[in-house]
């Protein structure tokens, strides 16, 4: 999954999503697929918001991904999800990834 998100094919984008939120799939699978999948996904809304529906996942390392890749996607209504979902996060290393994304978040010109 990680080689398919090094395609400049801009089909990888969708396979990798279809990965990212098949919850059929493996959790780390589908982690690798959502890790592969924020560089390539910027200007996509469709998969910020298949992130964000991710947050809620019980899966540690996934949410841990989905937190990470929200921040790469440098989209501003991603950030606003991660404030938005803070209060509910009770893991202290996830919460402090959430402040990291949103301290970058403001340093961005």
């Amino acid at each position: 999954l990680a080689l398919l998100g090094r395609l400049r094919d801009g089909r990888a984008v969708d396979d990798l999503a279809a990965w990212a939120f098949d919850e059929s799939r493996s959790p780390q699978a589908r982690a690798a697929a959502v890790r592969a999948l924020a560089p390539r996904a910027r200007s996509r809304t469709d998969v910020r918001r298949g992130l964000v529906a991710m947050l809620d996942t019980r899966w540690y390392r996934l949410r841990s991904a989905v937190i990470e890749a929200l921040g790469a996607l440098d989209d501003p209504a991603a950030v606003a999800a991660l404030v938005e979902w803070y209060p509910q996060c009770v893991d202290a290393r996830q919460r402090r990834a959430v402040e990291a994304v949103v301290r970058a978040a403001r340093v961005r010109p």
